[in-house]
């Protein structure tokens, strides 16, 4: 039944059901003054991220170090902050006020407030983080020397929804389980991420090292972090690769100007921008200003020598451009006679950036110096192999780069989405569905999708046959199998099945009965076996399973139909590839562990047939990215693949 709806008349609010109230903060919640006691106490760190956490444990999570207090430093002049308590930090403007899950003390700047009897901190927790609250509250800021913050009295004065107590632990409970569920794959996702950068890293290096031709003699290169390189191949210093190797002009902030007629960089652009296009990090100045000019042009390669964070200084970026440019003073710029492609590839990758050393000042700025960058010992090959190597490199990391972007665009669709739920659900948009039976009690296997059959194993060949029907002439009894799997545990059935990590698997004998179901008792398909392997006919009967499909799977042909036309264009290798894929990620989730798409592939690769690795691990793991593409992701649906001979 649909709810009816009021006009809360507060624009971020919109409307809310009839049964909500609208109650200012100030009777909601109460600011807390409490001083640390004699208790054990514990400094704890508001974060937008992780909420009100011990700060050894932000550490711990975040990687980044806080300013520690000595030991001897007492504590008790700290406020206090129980569980269940909020807190408006002096960025709660950018992300919200942050909730407490520990007992300790924090800043005396800080404001602690905490609920009455009227509210549900979980409910509350998930409204303080909706973008909407958060843009109200902001509205409110007040501008500090080090930054902004909100005053408690102007969040007490703001009304809030307030739905009954016990709609409020229904929303909070639904939410926790929803938003862990986005943040799980969040943060698998920036895991995958990780994983292909170093993939592209590791891609780079073998090739900028070993070259592309496969095996050939080769020779210890003398440098520890180089190692062996092609028998052909030289080891130089940088400096002796180049033809010039010069500082830039010294063009200050003041040498640019809008009607300039000559483009220039400095180490700034090239720092702030060094993932973007060369031609969106410069701008332009007037030629008359710099003397004597110094120019680079195309194919040289640039160094940022100067900087505050030393994983981008000394890097190269080359120039693909027409135009002659100035460079500023603080670039280093190298003229040389290689192909510039695999210049910069190789002076990027990580064993010419394990080999440069930097300088800090007081100032905490970093400087590494033109002797440093001339000393740096590359391998370098003929001519022609440098354009190959380029060339491969170009689209090998092309491949790679696109499947980090999806992922990165994956996650912000997940976090919008997140976004939008939060929303819709703390200002009532929309209820929170009656939970079922099922849903309450079922955990592990997990068969969410009903088909009203008597026998399991009927229903399967039913679904075999419609599968056959669709492609017949493209399907062996390895993609028949690896079809039906994925079909049968992406919806979720139930076919009484438990699949071995076999040989060509996952595989279970099931498929063998359901043949016999579709030939030998029904005669809707006739099966040839030979050496050459199994294929499959029609018969004029064949149509008869049709009235037993519609029976059983109406209701999920359209997800059927999309999973069989994938699979159609697939040879049987690669339906082999993506249906044991999804076995093993199906598995990681089944598990409830965290795992990384390296880490679903070691598993095939270390706990499955040896016949898998046939396939190298690049293939493997450029199929997952295919699979987030095309939206053929497991839910954790069925049981678990078992090793041959554990059942």
């Amino acid at each position: 039944m649909v709810r009816r709806k009021k006009n809360s008349n507060i624009p971020w609010i919109g409307s809310i059901p009839e049964s909500w109230n609208l109650q200012k903060g100030k009777f909601l919640f109460s600011q807390r003054n409490e001083k640390g006691n004699s208790i054990e106490l514990q400094l704890l760190s508001p974060t937008q991220k992780y909420g009100v956490i011990p700060q050894t444990l932000y550490e711990k999570l975040s990687g980044m170090k806080t300013v520690k207090l000595n030991d001897n430093v007492d504590l008790s002049p700290m406020k206090t902050i129980h569980k269940g308590d909020f807190c408006i930090s002096l960025r709660s403007f950018q992300g919200g006020f942050e909730y407490s899950e520990f007992e300790g003390v924090v800043s005396p700047a800080y404001q602690v407030f905490y609920g009455n009897e009227k509210i549900f901190a979980g409910y509350y927790k998930f409204l303080f983080k909706d973008q909407s609250f958060i843009e109200k509250m902001n509205s409110f800021t007040m501008s500090l020397r080090d930054g902004k913050n909100i005053a408690f009295s102007d969040f007490a004065n703001s009304f809030l929804p307030v739905p009954q107590i016990e709609e409020q632990k229904k929303i909070a409970e639904f939410l926790d389980e929803k938003c862990g569920a986005i943040d799980f794959a969040v943060e698998n996702t920036k895991a995958s991420i990780e994983e292909y950068k170093k993939l592209k890293r590791a891609v780079i290096t073998e090739a900028v090292t070993k070259g592309i031709h496969g095996n050939r003699l080769m020779k210890d290169s003398g440098n520890k972090w180089i190692g062996q390189i092609p028998i052909d191949w030289e080891i130089i210093r940088l400096k002796n690769v180049a033809t010039s190797f010069t500082k830039g002009n010294g063009i200050t902030k003041t040498d640019i100007v809008e009607n300039g007629d000559v483009p220039c960089v400095r180490y700034g652009e090239i720092y702030s921008k060094y993932n973007q296009a060369f031609s969106e990090c410069h701008t332009r100045t007037n030629l008359s200003i710099i003397s004597p000019a110094k120019f680079f042009s195309h194919g040289d390669i640039l160094f940022a020598c100067t900087g505050e964070i030393v994983k981008e200084i000394g890097k190269s970026i080359v120039y693909l451009g027409q135009d002659e440019c100035l460079a500023g003073g603080d670039i280093i710029v190298l003229k040389h006679k290689q192909n510039p492609s695999f210049l910069n590839y190789a002076l990027n990758c990580e064993y010419a950036q394990a080999q440069k050393s930097y300088n800090k000042t007081k100032l905490k700025v970093v400087h590494i110096s033109s002797t440093d960058i001339g000393n740096i010992v590359i391998a370098i090959p003929s001519l022609d192999e440098q354009e190959n190597i380029a060339d491969y490199l170009d689209s090998r990391c092309s491949e790679i780069d696109n499947i980090i972007a999806r992922k990165k665009q994956y996650i912000l669709e997940l976090e919008k989405f997140k976004k939008s739920l939060i929303y819709e659900y703390v200002t009532g948009k929309k209820e929170v569905p009656a939970a079922t039976q099922v849903e309450e009690i079922v955990d592990y296997p997990y068969f969410p999708a009903k088909y009203n059959a008597k026998s399991s194993r009927f229903a399967q060949a039913i679904l075999m046959s419609k599968i056959l029907d669709e492609n017949c002439d493209n399907m062996g009894r390895v993609k028949l199998e690896k079809t039906l799997y994925t079909i049968e545990n992406s919806i979720g059935f139930d076919f009484d099945t438990e699949y071995v990590r076999d040989v060509a698997g996952p595989f279970d004998s099931s498929i063998y009965d359901c043949e016999g179901i579709i030939s030998r008792k029904n005669k809707w398909f006739v099966i040839d076996e030979t050496g050459r392997g199994v294929s499959y006919n029609t018969t004029e009967k064949k149509d008869t399973y049709k009235k037993y499909y519609m029976k059983y799977f109406s209701e999920y042909d359209a997800e059927i139909q999309r999973i069989i036309d994938l699979f159609s264009n697939y040879t049987t290798d690669k339906a082999e590839i993506i249906a044991t894929l999804f076995a093993a990620w199906n598995d990681a989730i089944i598990d409830k562990k965290a795992f990384t798409d390296e880490n679903i592939v070691n598993d095939i690769l270390d706990n499955w047939h040896d016949k898998k690795k046939r396939f190298s691990k690049d293939i493997w793991l450029n199929a997952l990215g295919e699979m987030r593409e095309i939206n053929l992701i497991p839910k954790g649906y069925g049981k678990h693949t078992v090793k041959k001979g554990e059942r």
